[in-house]
C-alpha cells in the first residue's frame, strides 16, 4: 500500500511539474510578446517624431550652410569656402553617425524577458539551483 501512495504522489508531482513548466513557458512567451509590442510602439513613436522634424532641420541647416558660405566668401574664394564647409559637414556627420550607431548597439531590447528567462534557466538547469541542498544537486548530476 505504501508503494501505491508513493507512486500516486510521484505521478501527481510529475503532473504538477509539467503543468508548472507549461505555465512558465506560456508566461515567458506572453512577457516577450508584451515587451516586444512596447519596444515596437516606442520605436514607432520615435520614428514618427523624427520623420516630422527632419525636413525642417534639413532646410534650416542648408540655409545656415549657405549663409556661412556667403559670409566666408568675403575673405576666401567661393569654391574654397564651399569645399571647406562641405568637408566640415562630412566630418561632423560621420562623428554623429558613429555616436548614434554606438548608442544603438548598446540599446537593450527585450531586457526584462531575457532576465526572467535567465532566472528560469538557472532554476531548471542540470546543475540545479544554488539554494538546493548539496545531496539533491549531486543526484541531479
Amino acid at each position: 500500500m505504501r508503494s501505491k501512495d508513493v507512486d500516486g504522489s510521484i505521478s501527481s508531482l510529475v503532473t504538477r511539474l509539467a503543468d508548472a513548466l507549461g505555465r512558465l513557458l506560456t508566461e515567458h512567451l506572453e512577457l516577450a510578446k508584451l515587451e516586444l509590442k512596447g519596444d515596437a510602439k516606442a520605436l514607432a513613436t520615435l520614428a514618427g517624431k523624427l520623420a516630422v522634424s527632419i525636413p525642417f532641420v534639413l532646410v534650416g541647416y542648408a540655409f545656415l550652410c549657405a549663409g556661412l558660405c556667403l559670409f566666408l566668401s568675403r575673405w576666401l574664394a567661393l569654391d574654397a569656402v564651399v569645399a571647406s564647409v562641405g568637408g566640415a559637414n562630412l566630418i561632423l556627420g560621420g562623428l554623429l553617425a558613429y555616436v548614434a550607431m554606438r548608442r544603438l548597439n548598446q540599446q537593450k531590447v527585450m531586457d526584462d524577458t531575457l532576465k526572467e528567462l535567465s532566472r528560469s534557466v538557472s532554476v531548471l538547469a542540470p546543475d540545479g539551483h544554488p539554494k538546493l541542498p548539496e545531496a539533491v544537486r549531486e543526484r541531479r548530476q
